[in-house]
Order: C-alpha cells, then sequence, then structure tokens
C-alpha cells in the first residue's frame, strides 16, 4: 500500500483495470493491449519473449490490430510484434484468445496466408490453452501453409511466467520498468483478465477418477485419452510454476521417442492410468540434487482434491499445493553427495608427513 494512503482500504489506482469487463471480445482487446504496451515498455521482458518464438536481439516494436487486404478483404490480427537487429527486420503476426475462448483453424490458416504473401516470419497464437509439449500446436492446419510461415503457440501461463522471471530473477533497468511489469503481473493474476492458468482436469476427470478408484479403469475407455492429455498440460503447467518460482528452467525430461511422438506420449499416460490407476511425471530442476552413483526413493502421501476444477478440494490445485510443499520442505535442502578425492596411497602419506617433519 502507498505510503500516504489515509487507511488500508483505500484501493490503489492501476495502470491496467479490470474494471468494467465486459463480453469476451473486449476483455480480449484488453489483455492484448496490457501485453503489446508492457513488452514496448520493458525491454527484457519483450526479449524474452521474442526469444521464445526465434526472433534476434533487437529493437522492439509491437502494434495492436493492424490491417491487411486478403483477397479484397480485410483481416486485422490481434497484434503484430517486429524486432530489428541491423538490416533484419523479423515480423510475427499474432492472435489472441482470453478466457475460454478457442483457437479457430480458419482464421489461423487466413494470418498464415497473409504472413506469407506479406512476407512474415511467423504467425504466433495465444491463449489458455497449454500445449502437452514444448514446440507443439494445439491447432492443426493445412501443412502447406507452413512452408513458408512458421506457427508457434503460447499460453498466458508462459507470459506470466517470462514476467515473474524477469521481474524476480533477471531484473529490469529502470524502477518504472519494474513497476510497469509487476502491474502486469497483477493484471494478468486477476481473475476478470481472462488470462488463466491451469486449473481444470476436463470433463472426463471424475468418471475416470472413480473407475481408476474402483479398478475398473480400461485403456480403451472413450474418455481416458481426455484426462491423459489434461495431465500432460498440468505437467507442462508444473513446471513453468516452478520456473517462475526458482528462477531456473524447470523441464519434464522423457525418453527421446516419447518426446518427439505426442501419440506415443499420450499412450504412455493412458496405459500406465489405466494399468495402475497412476499418473505421475518427473521434474528435472537445475541445481537440486540429481542421481549419483545409487539412488532412493522418498516420497510424501498428501491428500487428492476429487474436484475436476476451482480451487477448493480440487485436483489441480491439490497438486501444485503438493509439489510446493514437496520441494520447499524436502527437495531444495537435499545436497548432492560428492565423491571423495583420489587418495594417496598411505605409505606415501606417512613418508611424506615424516620428510617434512624433518625439515
Amino acid at each position: 500500500m502507498p505510503a500516504l494512503a489515509g487507511g488500508t482500504n483505500w484501493p490503489a489506482a492501476r495502470l491496467f483495470s479490470v474494471a468494467g469487463v465486459g463480453a469476451a471480445e473486449e476483455q480480449e482487446k484488453r489483455a492484448t493491449s496490457a501485453l503489446l504496451a508492457t513488452m514496448y515498455a520493458v525491454r527484457p521482458f519483450a526479449r524474452g519473449i521474442v526469444a521464445r518464438l526465434g526472433a534476434p536481439a533487437g529493437t522492439v516494436e509491437t502494434f495492436a490490430e493492424v490491417q491487411f487486404e486478403l483477397a479484397d478483404r480485410k483481416v486485422i490480427p490481434d497484434g503484430v510484434i517486429r524486432v530489428a537487429r541491423g538490416s533484419r527486420l523479423w515480423m510475427c503476426l499474432l492472435e489472441v484468445k482470453t478466457g475460454t475462448s478457442q483457437l479457430r483453424r480458419d482464421q489461423v490458416e487466413k494470418y498464415l496466408d497473409v504472413a506469407r504473401i506479406r512476407g512474415y516470419d511467423v504467425v504466433v497464437t495465444l491463449s489458455n490453452e497449454i500445449a502437452p509439449g514444448a514446440g507443439e500446436h494445439p491447432v492443426d492446419v493445412d501443412k502447406r501453409k507452413l512452408r513458408k510461415v512458421g506457427m508457434l503457440h503460447l499460453s498466458w501461463a508462459e507470459i506470466l511466467q517470462e514476467a515473474r522471471m524477469v521481474l524476480t530473477h533477471r531484473g529490469v533497468e529502470t524502477p518504472v520498468q519494474a513497476w510497469i511489469l509487476a502491474e502486469f503481473i497483477k493484471y494478468l493474476e486477476h481473475p476478470r483478465s481472462g488470462a488463466s492458468g491451469f486449473d481444470d482436469m476436463g470433463a472426463a476427470w471424475a468418471t475416470v477418477r472413480d473407475a481408476a478408484v474402483a479398478g475398473t479403469l480400461r485403456a480403451a475407455d472413450r474418455k481416458v485419452p481426455a484426462v491423459a492429455d489434461a495431465w500432460l498440460r498440468l505437467v507442462r503447467f508444473l513446471c513453468l510454476h516452478l520456473t517462475a518460482e526458482l528462477g531456473v528452467t524447470v523441464t519434464s525430461p522423457l525418453p527421446r521417442r516419447l518426446a518427439v511422438d505426442p501419440a506415443a506420449r499420450q499412450a504412455a499416460v493412458v496405459s500406465k492410468l489405466a494399468v495402475d490407476g497412476v499418473l505421475d511425471a518427473t521434474l528435472k530442476i537445475p541445481g537440486a540434487a540429481g542421481l549419483v552413483i545409487t539412488t532412493f526413493k522418498l516420497s510424501r502421501s498428501t491428500p487428492m482434491g476429487a474436484r475436476r476444477s476451482g480451487v477448493r478440494g480440487a485436483f489441480v490445485h491439490s497438486v501444485i499445493t503438493a509439489l510446493d510443499a514437496f520441494y520447499g520442505t524436502v527437495v531444495q535442502g537435499l545436497k548432492p553427495w560428492p565423491s571423495p578425492a583420489p587418495q594417496l596411497p598411505e605409505e606415501t602419506v606417512s613418508e611424506a608427513a615424516a620428510l617434512d617433519d624433518l625439515t
């Protein structure tokens, strides 16, 4: 609270206000504008975002709702990002969704056509949907449209993670930039911004959960793949969550076969869930104690939330809470076992010591 406030109930003015947010279209426009304005004002944040998209290091400029012509029609993407480095100009079109709005194939393909004609490098989509694997896209488009133009996806959870990483761990150039970035984070964290994290296991969750508990779940059940897919998205969200908290890049390592094959990855989760009634994942945290010479397993049991979504009594919230508690109370205190230094023979040490005493 500002030091000159006249009471604890005095609300501070916000740079990005959620007051009066109405329809989904208005929510989308506000979130897009807040993102692009923050990128323009806070260079380290902008650099972190465009680096994820393959842009070179350079001057970043952002624009909202630029009009293009496509077959005598007006096409208006939500945003344009341009990065200049020397004589090179990297350009992308941005399509944004907030809340529960879903990306549409026809809309994305239209922007791919514009990007190809105008010489843009990539079309970037941004929504609350978290892709199950890095580099994967939630929308399946005509592959012929990707011959000259890239297509990438970001989630709002990744945007929030990058903002928190820059503010807390990497640092910004001025106090004003720090304030702008902090205000942007507050905006994204507000429920009415439409930029949510991962908090829903989907409509199939309750049925699959109960069948797993009863031991009647089968891999062929039609609802199991949906829960497996939700679990993979939750694991990616957990990596983003810990990355922002710890300031290091947290990943979920997989065997190469599963890392490059989304169908095989989902099938492995389905099989584990159907056979053992278990959803599991491994998180790799740089600097944390790893596997050395021998291993042992340390487990901590916590109550599982049963509800598919929400906070109180929800599965996703219980997983995040369990992860934070286990890492904070157990993992971060562990130190890797250092192997002893190579040892000189005892007789060599004794002889050297005797000679040293004589001198």
